[in-house]
C-alpha cells in the first residue's frame, strides 16, 4: 500500500490544494520529520511508509488515522525551508543575582481568585536562570548514563540488542521512584530516542518489508537540530525537579519566582506596564510554539531574567493551594506541605490573558504538556 501512495501522491503533490483548517495548527516543523530543515522527499517517504496507520506523528489533523487530510496538509508545506543557518546549542547555564530584601507579591488588581491578596514578602539572596531550560540541556541530562537509573542486559532469548536499547533509555527517563520525566509520546516532543527513521528490514524475498525495520539506539536525539535551543516542554515536575539536582540546582520556589519577575515595584509584566505585544513575549499564539529562549529582550525582567512572560509555562517546587496567601509566613514562603497539584508560573505561548507576573496556575506533578517547562534557582 505505502509503495501504491508513493507513486501517485509524488505526481499530484504539486496540484494539492491548500490544507484544510484544523483545531490545532500545524506548522512547518510539524512536517519536518526528519529534522533536516526542508520539507523534503525524505519527509515524504516517511510520510508515505506511515500512510494508512495510525502513528500520531503522521496524524496531522488529530483523526487517529493518516490518511489522504493528512497528505492535504502536508503537501502544502512540501518544498519550504523551516530554517536553513546553523544552530549552536547552548548548554551552560547563566544565573543572575536576586539580592535579600521585600517585595509585594500577589495583587489585588483583578487577575484570578488565587492570585491575591497582595501581601509582602521577604526573601533571602538567590539565584536563577537568566533563560529556560532548553532542549540540547535536558537532552545531556537524559544522556547521562551516570545518573540513578538501572541498566539491564539481555535477560531473555528472544530480546534483541534494539530491545535492550530501548529499554535503557527508558529507564534514563524515570527517576529513582518510577517517575516519568519527559513526555516521550507527545506529538510535539522535541526530544526522542534514536531511531534511523529510514532503515528498512528485508523480508523473506529479500525486499524491503512493508514493515519498517527501524534501528533503535540507545541514546536520545533532538527531532531537528534548530530545535536545540527552545525551551524544553513535556516535562513533568518530576523531570524538572530531577533536571536542576543533576545541574547541581533546584527548582525556584513560588515566591523566588515572581519577586525575579516582578522586581519590587509591583510591576504587572517583567518589563513593566505596557501592554504585552510579540515583541515583549511569545503568547497569544502567535508562532504556535515555543521559541528560542532570550527571543524577546525587550521582555526580560528588572534582573535579566528573559521569557518569564509567555514561551512556556514554568515549574515551582511549591504545591498549589489556592488560598494558601492568607496565612503564608512573610519570610522565605515555601508553600503548602502537602498537595495534590505543583505550582505553573509564566504563562505560555498559547495565550495573552495569563502571562502577567501575579497570575497562579498548577497541574499534576506528572502531568505534560507542550505549554509546560523550567527554570532552575540556586542559593548564594
Amino acid at each position: 500500500m505505502a509503495r501504491l501512495f508513493l507513486g501517485v501522491a509524488l505526481a499530484a503533490i504539486i496540484a494539492i490544494a491548500p490544507a484544510r483548517a484544523r483545531a490545532e495548527r500545524v506548522t512547518i516543523e510539524d512536517v519536518d520529520f526528519d529534522g533536516n530543515g526542508t520539507i523534503d522527499l525524505t519527509d515524504f517517504v516517511l510520510f508515505a511508509r506511515a500512510f494508512q496507520s495510525d502513528d500520531p506523528i503522521y496524524d496531522l489533523d488529530g483523526s487517529r488515522a493518516v490518511d489522504l487530510p493528512d497528505f492535504e496538509i502536508f503537501a502544502a508545506f512540501f518544498g519550504q525551508i523551516v530554517v536553513d543557518v546553523p544552530v549552536i546549542p547552548t548548554l551552560k547555564h547563566e544565573l543572575l543575582d536576586v539580592p535579600a530584601g521585600e517585595f509585594i507579591m500577589g495583587t489585588d488588581s483583578g487577575g484570578l481568585p488565587p492570585d491575591g491578596p497582595e501581601h509582602v514578602v521577604y526573601l533571602d539572596a538567590f539565584k536563577i536562570d537568566r533563560y529556560e531550560v532548553n532542549n540540547a540541556q535536558f537532552n545531556a541530562f537524559l544522556n547521562d548514563r551516570n545518573r540513578n537509573t538501572k541498566t539491564v542486559g539481555r535477560t531473555a532469548p528472544w530480546q534483541t540488542d534494539e530491545d535492550i536499547a530501548y529499554e535503557n533509555a527508558v529507564n534514563r527517563n524515570r527517576d529513582s521512584e518510577d517517575n516519568v520525566l519527559y513526555n516521550l509520546d507527545s506529538r510535539r516532543a522535541d526530544i526522542r530516542i534514536s531511531i534511523d527513521l529510514l532503515a528498512g528490514r528485508e523480508g523473506d524475498d529479500n525486499e524491503e518489508s512493508e514493515d519498517l525495520g527501524r534501528t533503535i539506539r540507545d541514546e536520545y536525539v533532538l527531532k531537528a537540530f534548530y530545535l536545540a535551543n527552545r525551551a524544553v516542554t513535556n516535562v513533568t515536575w518530576y523531570g524538572a525537579r530531577a533536571y536542576c539536582e543533576w545541574a547541581g540546582m533546584r527548582l525556584p520556589t513560588e515566591a523566588e519566582w515572581e519577586k525575579a519577575a516582578r522586581g519590587t515595584d509591583k510591576r504587572p509584566y517583567p518589563w513593566g506596564t505596557a501592554t504585552p505585544t510579540p515583541e515583549h513575549a511569545n503568547i497569544a499564539d502567535h508562532v504556535g510554539r515555543t521559541v528560542d529562549v532570550g527571543s524577546h529582550p525587550k521582555g526580560a525582567s528588572p534582573y535579566g531574567a528573559h521569557d518569564m512572560s509567555g514561551n512556556a509555562w514554568e515549574w515551582c517546587e511549591d504545591w498549589f493551594n489556592p488560598d494558601y496567601y492568607t496565612d503564608s509566613p512573610k519570610d522565605n514562603p515555601k508553600g503548602p506541605e502537602i498537595g495534590l497539584n505543583r505550582v505553573m508560573r509564566g504563562g505560555s505561548w498559547k495565550f495573552r490573558d495569563l502571562a502577567d507576573t501575579t497570575t497562579r496556575w498548577f497541574d499534576a506533578p506528572f502531568a505534560t504538556d507542550e505549554q509546560i517547562g523550567f527554570r532552575c534557582a540556586s542559593d548564594f
